[in-house]
């Protein structure tokens, strides 16, 4: 009876239940686990498992097996995974879904494993709604690319991780592009930005791009050869950038200045290297723009 109850409580609030007899080589699988991982109702124990280990993704199965290991070694009871599977829906595709279980070892006096209760959900809708506000919170709606925040923050890692790197800072702005945004409006202004990006992206594969604020985008390069190779870099960039904007009714030319700073040079932190190549872009603009200069001391 108590069983029973336990299985219908389970089932009501949506949560499967997995539970696993070592000594005996039992298997019990609650209805809404089943349900979850999309498994028919009269297979047997053997079955279920050889079902449900087929559906979870390669590498996420590879992180179960070494945690699972390090569980047991440590002898821990309780463990925690969250991982992908893939079922097939009514129309014949793969469906992936996010699952969380959270499992209790119970040992024997031997110390060996000897019964295995674990709790099971989807739980796919919250994992995209978190993905959905880190989306929002670290990129750019306009680009898609990062922002200030997650460009500070991957910046700083970086420094902090790789030392002896040489990294590049380079700050870029459009020239008079208030005059672009006053003149032809807002929306057309986004479409030049979304152009320009698309451009920056296309040069910089391996570097991290941002959008930094309005017209100003960052390049971050974690590692540069040497003086030489960035300087070819930028000169290729400052061409890709300086185009001319052919729409229905309007056709003009834009630039950028850029301002560049290096690490450890001019710092070994986001904000100093903000700094400098702030101080560089604004020395560029002043001197004739379409141009673009390092920082010097």
């Amino acid at each position: 009876g108590m069983e029973l109850k336990r299985k219908n409580i389970f089932d009501s609030i949506n949560i499967g239940m997995l539970e696993y007899d070592l000594s005996e080589n039992r298997l019990f699988c609650s209805e809404r686990c089943k349900e979850i991982f999309s498994l028919e109702y009269n297979l047997s124990d053997k079955e279920i498992k050889d079902h449900i280990l087929r559906k979870i993704f390669k590498e996420d199965y590879y992180k179960i097996l070494k945690k699972l290991h390090e569980t047991l070694t440590k002898k821990d009871d309780s463990f925690k995974y969250i991982f992908r599977i893939v079922n097939i829906d009514e129309e014949g595709d793969n469906v992936s879904s996010w699952i969380e279980l959270f499992g209790r070892m119970f040992y024997d006096d031997f110390g060996e494993v000897n019964y295995i209760v674990a709790s099971i959900s989807d739980v796919t809708s919250a994992y995209i709604y978190q993905e959905r506000i880190k989306k929002l919170a670290y990129y750019d709606s306009l680009t898609g690319l990062r922002n200030r925040v997650s460009l500070e923050e991957h910046v700083n890692i970086t420094l902090t991780n790789n030392v002896r790197n040489r990294s590049a800072f380079i700050l870029l702005d459009l020239d008079d592009f208030k005059f672009i945004n006053d003149s032809f409006g807002h929306s057309f202004g986004d479409k030049v930005i979304l152009e320009m990006s698309k451009r920056i992206i296309k040069i910089s594969e391996d570097f991290v791009v941002s959008r930094f604020s309005g017209d100003e985008i960052v390049i971050f390069i974690s590692d540069y050869s040497n003086m030489e190779s960035l300087e070819k870099y930028i000169k290729i960039l400052a061409n890709t950038l300086s185009m001319n904007y052919k729409d229905e009714k309007i056709s003009y030319s834009v630039s950028a200045s850029m301002g560049v700073s290096l690490s450890p040079q001019h710092g070994v932190e986001f904000e100093s290297l903000l700094r400098c190549a702030d101080i560089a872009m604004n020395y560029a603009k002043s001197t004739g723009k379409n141009k673009y200069v390092v920082f010097n001391e």
